[in-house]
């Protein structure tokens, strides 16, 4: 995967809309809404920082990174393990700047299994000559519906969605 591939060959992961998330909402209208494609091992997705998300000067704002970083591990292993998660924590590491406008690619992919209820994910954001900016690692604990709903951690009408758009539809998980 190279910043120049065309995400729209690869499999559109299903976002959500009932949801209004600062990441992936397109509901939105100051979120990042971010849209994912998978090749079934990773998810992807391009974007653009808005001026609205500026740090220092031309800067994006290095939380506003780190966001997309989470938003893209957390959604690889929803949709890659059709799990609810939580991320627990999470290392992200600035290794070049990006500017707002920039355009960008943002690569997830899980990385391990440390057990039945936990996962490492790894990030990463790209520019446009394929050069990492930004990476981040984290442990994501996993939850099934039941679990979810039992912990309160998210909305029922959110778990609804989730189980009916994204975890019925048809792709191979990762075992």
């Amino acid at each position: 995967m190279n910043f120049n591939t065309q995400l729209e060959n690869y499999t559109k992961v299903p976002s959500l809309s009932k949801q209004y998330c600062f990441g992936c909402s397109q509901a939105n209208v100051h979120g990042l809404k971010l849209k994912f494609y998978t090749d079934q091992k990773s998810l992807f997705s391009k974007l653009q920082i808005p001026d609205h998300l500026v740090g220092w000067g031309r800067l994006a704002h290095g939380g506003v990174l780190a966001t997309i970083l989470d938003e893209t591990m957390a959604w690889s292993v929803i949709y890659l393990l059709k799990k609810f998660i939580l991320t627990k924590n999470m290392t992200v590491d600035f290794v070049r700047p990006i500017t707002i406008k920039e355009k960008l690619l943002v690569v997830g992919k899980i990385e391990e299994f440390k057990n039945k209820s936990e996962v490492i994910v790894k990030s990463s954001i790209y520019n446009k000559d394929d050069k990492i900016c930004t990476t981040a690692t984290a442990n994501i604990k996993l939850f099934d519906s039941t679990e979810a709903r039992k912990f309160g951690f998210i909305e029922n009408d959110a778990i609804e969605e989730l189980e009916n758009v994204v975890f019925a539809s048809s792709h191979p998980t990762i075992k």
